[in-house]
């Protein structure tokens, strides 16, 4: 079961209308963390997901995050708390002041975004992702109105912090930590606290290299035979003991998302779509897509694109011909049969003799 199921209301219930009050509905979540968040929606609904996910398998423990900033996802992660059926604690990590600088391990980007001679890796703010602890109090205590309870906050520098730290059961590890240093330390004082079947978001995976780089020589210094699931162009997740389903979540949001960040981050020379003739056709009528500049489209059937031709038709070809156009990222654009057609995506990618991410 993915953690994206949807869960309907009572059949006496009224077209449009809910039966839970403001705060306690995934749009009403959203809405209420929205200002202080900075999450996409696509991001915000899974880690709802998540959570939603963990109650409805009823897996008990609590939920850590590494990086608050505002206090978004800490106001999300509380909520999907006090709808939760099992007691959980939500634990909050951050330096309250920003982030600190990065290394050389996180490459050009981060020290261009850190600013000049704050790329040294010392424990010193750069004065950026800044949310102060009464701030975040304010906004999920007084705000939200959550119960003080829910929370407990760790204020100080990642690494001053967690060699002491005294980890609960982890259902879910949140970590938005950026760079290499912070991410690496996170999965090295928290991973084993992780309940089997519990998840870990990794939320800057598609973002920083240094995140990247931190859970790979992670995960292979561990031998973990782990498999992440992308969320858009940053987020990734994996689920401990188990393999992650990925996200069919609104599928039309999902899709231009995807389809958007892939032209942008890899250029359209570098992309290629997998399946959906007819979503295909209509982000190419919608002014998301040019089918005729990108790499093409792999389908099992390329012949049934005879009667989705009405748009700038792409080059579509079978799987086993994608191998020899090397493209850097495969998007999944197809809204039916998703599970079976994103598991033939990673199959496929890992076939090739390159590294090729799977949206």
């Amino acid at each position: 079961m993915s953690p994206f199921s949807a869960r309907r209301s009572g059949s006496n219930s009224k077209p449009g209308a809910s039966d839970e009050p403001p705060g306690v509905t995934d749009d009403g979540i959203i809405q209420a963390v929205a200002a202080h968040s900075f999450l996409d929606e696509e991001r915000a609904r899974s880690l709802l997901a998540i959570a939603r996910q963990l109650d409805d398998e009823g897996v008990a423990g609590n939920f850590v995050e590494l990086g608050v900033a505002r206090g978004g996802s800490a106001g999300l992660l509380g909520l999907a708390a006090r709808r939760s059926p099992i007691p959980r604690r939500v634990w909050l990590f951050d330096s309250f002041e920003g982030l600190p600088e990065p290394t050389e391990r996180d490459g050009a980007e981060a020290a261009a975004y850190a600013g000049p001679r704050r790329a040294g890796g010392q424990l010193l703010t750069i004065e950026r992702c800044v949310g102060t602890l009464d701030t975040v109090r304010t906004f999920l205590l007084d705000a939200l109105r959550l119960p003080a309870q829910t929370f407990e906050f760790v204020p100080g520098w990642f690494q001053d912090m967690l060699p002491t730290f005294d980890a609960p059961p982890i259902a879910l590890l949140h970590i938005d930590a950026d760079w290499y240093d912070s991410v690496r330390l996170c999965l090295d004082r928290l991973y084993d606290h992780v309940v089997p079947a519990g998840y870990v978001v990794l939320d800057d995976y598609g973002y920083w290299e240094g995140c990247r780089k931190a859970f790979h020589e992670f995960a292979a210094e561990r031998a973990l035979d782990v498999s992440l699931v992308r969320v858009g162009s940053c987020q990734a997740y994996t689920r401990k003991g188990r393999s992650p389903l990925p996200p069919p979540i609104d599928r039309g949001v999902a899709i231009r998302t995807k389809v958007v960040d892939a032209l942008r981050l890899f250029g359209p020379e570098r992309v290629m779509f997998y399946g959906a003739g007819r979503e295909f056709a209509a982000l190419c009528e919608a002014g998301y897509l040019d089918g005729r500049s990108t790499l093409g489209v792999i389908d099992d059937d390329p012949s049934r694109w005879g009667a989705e031709r009405g748009h700038d038709a792409p080059l579509v070809i079978a799987p086993e011909a994608a191998r020899s156009l090397r493209p850097a990222v495969i998007v999944v654009t197809a809204s039916g049969c998703w599970d079976r057609i994103y598991r033939q995506a990673v199959e496929l990618a890992a076939t090739m003799p390159h590294r090729v991410e799977v949206w």
